[in-house]
């Protein structure tokens, strides 16, 4: 360290230079840089995080497919760019899988140990946790009955999670609805790691005595349609966010985020700075957005006591004739279909 300070003050070489310290363990540089460093980490200039690639770059990255096709790669993937450059367009999706995620030979077959390994011990403990998330036990208390570990234990466990971000504690968009939303909700961030901890670690001796396309017609594709409903939530987010930076939305957002209920969960919530509320739901695997998906976001805003100005109708799929009839009569209602998205 002490070289490289005497290159950048130009003592080993006259002229200007540019130096650039490159870690992909990122807890480690956020909590134990400086101590390895001590004085010389101090002089160090700028620090930057680099975040995944957002969808919109997944987008770019496969010009040659479909929306609909890129949501699913993103749902799998999501913006590490060493995935996003082994997932072969030309191939279908069942293939990629295959290929990629099935095969003991596969790029990703060991990945989500891997990455999680790298910085913790006791990995069949997270491993448990993990597959306790990702099949829908997300509450403290859920893991403490499912797994039998102590809470205190999971406590701890669940932190270290966080800290390498491969889990994350959700937080409900706050509303008048307090005493109907949920609290203390946990979900896996990563998208690879809870694609592997959902689909293939509960069924793992299966994956290994079966041929791949096989295992995958069994435990995947009768589950993933819905699985995906997660990550159009997330893409239409940040179709809003993009939206909203080109002030192309009713109201200038300065929040966003999820109402999640007891019963219920709105996908998007969006105020403005005087608290004027803009909402949206997300239809992923149904068929037809209906008029019946309306009236079940109607009694959700009631327990979250939400009164939008406008509500953003999103589907993958199709709207039913009488949905788009709405939004002809009332400017409150603004679908969105995947050639607009």
């Amino acid at each position: 360290m002490e070289a490289i300070l005497k290159l950048r003050d130009k003592k080993l070489y006259p002229g200007p230079v540019q130096i650039i310290l490159a870690s992909s363990d990122v807890a480690w540089v956020e909590q134990e840089f400086d101590l390895c460093m001590g004085e010389s980490g101090k002089k160090i200039k700028q620090r930057i995080k680099l975040e995944d690639l957002t969808f919109l770059d997944l987008v770019r990255a496969y010009p040659q497919l479909s929306i609909a096709q890129v949501v699913q790669i993103y749902g799998v993937i999501g913006g590490i760019s060493a995935y996003v450059s082994r997932w072969n367009p030309k191939a279908d999706f069942k293939t990629n899988i295959c290929r990629n995620v099935l095969s003991m030979h596969g790029y990703l077959h060991n990945e989500a140990e891997q990455y999680i390994s790298f910085r913790l011990r006791e990995l069949s403990v997270y491993e448990t946790i993990l597959a306790a998330i990702a099949s829908g036990h997300r509450k403290l208390n859920d893991l403490y009955h499912l797994t039998g570990f102590s809470r205190a234990k999971i406590s701890v466990y669940l932190k270290n999670l966080m800290e390498i971000d491969v889990i994350e504690k959700v937080d409900s968009f706050e509303t008048g609805g307090v005493r109907n939303t949920q609290k203390g909700l946990y979900q896996i961030r990563d998208h690879y790691v809870n694609f592997w901890f959902h689909f293939i670690y509960p069924h793992l001796s299966d994956l290994y005595m079966l041929p791949t396309e096989e295992f995958y017609d069994r435990y995947i594709a009768p589950d993933i349609e819905e699985y995906m409903n997660r990550y159009f939530v997330e893409v239409c987010v940040e179709y809003m966010e993009l939206m909203n930076k080109g002030k192309k939305l009713p109201l200038v957002l300065t929040k966003i985020g999820t109402w999640i209920g007891k019963q219920g969960t709105v996908d998007i919530v969006a105020q403005d700075a005087v608290r004027n509320t803009l909402v949206g739901i997300c239809n992923w695997s149904k068929p037809m957005m209906a008029a019946a998906d309306l009236a079940e976001l109607a009694k959700t805003l009631k327990k979250a006591k939400l009164a939008p100005k406008h509500i953003f109708l999103f589907s993958a799929t199709e709207f039913a004739p009488e949905l788009l009839a709405l939004a002809e009569q009332d400017t409150r209602f603004i679908p969105i279909d995947m050639k607009q998205l």
